[in-house]
């Protein structure tokens, strides 16, 4: 007798060993954050030291994110070819050696070099990250999961601003990098030690033996007891490939979903200082503007989880999306009529704080289903693709959003950002596998002694109340 895989672990508890994993990738978004940043937090060194412009130092800044978007390929490729832990292990290492030898670096040619190198396992490590959480999480709470998973990176971003600002000026920017690049290596050591392989990916290759014994650490409990074959859910047409036609509408309406969602957000977070600083604002009132943009986004990816259950997630896409349109028209509309005062800052602060909870939710929520719309088979290669469409808005919002800024005044730019916010909305219709909501209570673990989630007699788990794709 066979059992669904992921029916059975809809029915058990949450384990340790789940929470444990969760917490594992957590830490690896913390780094990747932390990674990312710590050229811009050494920026006023570097610059000083090489005698560079700022102009001439956007290459040193780009080349960790060019490397980035080849690297969301490679990793999500290993991810599926290889195995889920050893590609992520493997891209974690070699972020970390590579940015310690970052703290070598004697001139800006082989700095740039070395960043482009660990944007490389910087990359990587997202797809493969986000799809080992969608498979040992269960569909009821894998929404969530990944939502607070993405919340690492602005955390890790956070953590490395305090670390630096205590290294910076005592030990110089070496120091950064080769802290970073030491505690990324010890990290790997940490997920090669204790993190399990995806039992989803184990049973994809036929290792059941393998599976049996990872679901049995998972929860601590015999699966004597257990069927004669656990089952991955079946595919939705005969074929091979993230390209075969019944994916094109999913990768199509994510592909653009992605991209012009952080398109947008990046461009808020890159420009909105220099445009309040424009309206004559004091920098130090300034740089409140980003604050706010980005803890209304932690906000936004810590709700969109409980969204999803009860909305799904075309709904709590659409809603997401009108929320950020409206807002950045409104931002819009008052920078082109209201002169620079109390009344038109605090249009734009309000706007940037819903705009910021509309991206935060909408960026989680877009990998959210990125992880849950494709087969086993294929899921970190989608995932992975997806975050390369991720990486190309972001590239596109540092020069994008500069000639916007340079053409025309303010308003332009959040007329930009509500056009975004529309192609974003429309990506979403194009979706035809969204995740629905949440059709009723799921079932409560079972409570009979020495009962074990994966016996045979297991009831079967509507599937139209889980997070799975519908």
């Amino acid at each position: 007798m066979s059992v669904s895989l992921r029916d059975a672990m809809n029915e058990a508890r949450i384990g340790r060993l789940q929470w444990a994993v969760a917490a594992m990738l957590i830490g690896v978004m913390m780094l990747d954050g932390f990674d990312l940043q710590i050229a811009a937090f050494s920026a006023t060194r570097l610059m000083s030291e090489w005698h560079l412009s700022k102009l001439q130092f956007s290459p040193l800044l780009a080349a960790a994110m060019i490397g980035m978007a080849f690297g969301s390929l490679l990793g999500s490729w290993a991810g599926d070819r290889y195995g889920r832990k050893p590609s992520l292990v493997a891209s974690v290492a070699w972020f970390g050696a590579m940015t310690l030898i970052c703290a070598t670096a004697s001139s800006p040619r082989t700095f740039i070099l070395y960043r482009f190198l660990s944007g490389l396992g910087l990359g990587a490590a997202f797809p493969i990250a986000t799809t080992l959480m969608n498979e040992w999480m269960p569909p009821r709470a894998a929404g969530k999961a990944i939502s607070i998973m993405t919340l690492g990176i602005p955390a890790g971003i956070v953590v490395g601003a305090l670390a630096a600002s205590r290294l910076l000026p005592r030990f110089g920017w070496h120091s950064c990098f080769a802290g970073a690049g030491i505690l990324c290596l010890l990290f790997s050591l940490c997920l090669l030690w204790q993190l399990p392989e995806s039992p989803g990916y184990l049973l994809l290759k036929n290792r059941q033996q393998e599976a049996y014994a990872v679901l049995s650490r998972a929860w601590k409990r015999s699966v004597d007891n257990r069927p004669d074959v656990f089952r991955l859910e079946p595919k939705r047409e005969s074929g091979r490939g993230l390209l075969r036609r019944s994916n094109a509408r999913v990768n199509l309406g994510l592909w653009l979903g992605v991209l012009s969602a952080s398109f947008g957000t990046y461009s808020i977070g890159s420009w909105v200082t220099v445009i309040l600083v424009g309206l004559r604002l004091p920098l130090a009132t300034a740089l409140r503007g980003p604050l706010t943009f980005s803890l209304s986004a932690i906000s936004g990816a810590l709700v969109v989880g409980w969204l999803l259950l009860r909305l799904g997630s075309r709904l709590t896409m659409l809603l997401l999306a009108l929320l950020i349109l409206v807002s950045a028209a409104a931002m819009s509309a008052a920078a082109y009529t209201l002169p620079p005062g109390g009344d038109l800052f605090r249009v734009l602060f309000t706007g940037l704080a819903f705009a910021g909870f509309g991206y935060g939710g909408l960026q989680a929520a877009l990998y959210v289903l990125a992880a849950a719309a494709y087969d086993t088979s294929i899921r970190a290669r989608g995932v992975g693709v997806a975050a390369l469409m991720g990486r190309l808005g972001v590239i596109l919002s540092s020069f994008v959003g500069a000639a916007v800024l340079a053409l025309g005044h303010e308003s332009g730019f959040f007329a930009l950002i509500a056009v975004l916010a529309a192609v974003t909305a429309a990506g979403v219709v194009v979706v035809d596998r969204h995740i629905p909501r949440a059709g009723g209570t799921y079932p409560a673990p079972s409570s009979l002694p020495g009962s074990s989630p994966f016996s045979p007699s297991l009831p079967e788990v509507d599937s139209r109340r889980s997070s799975g794709p519908a």
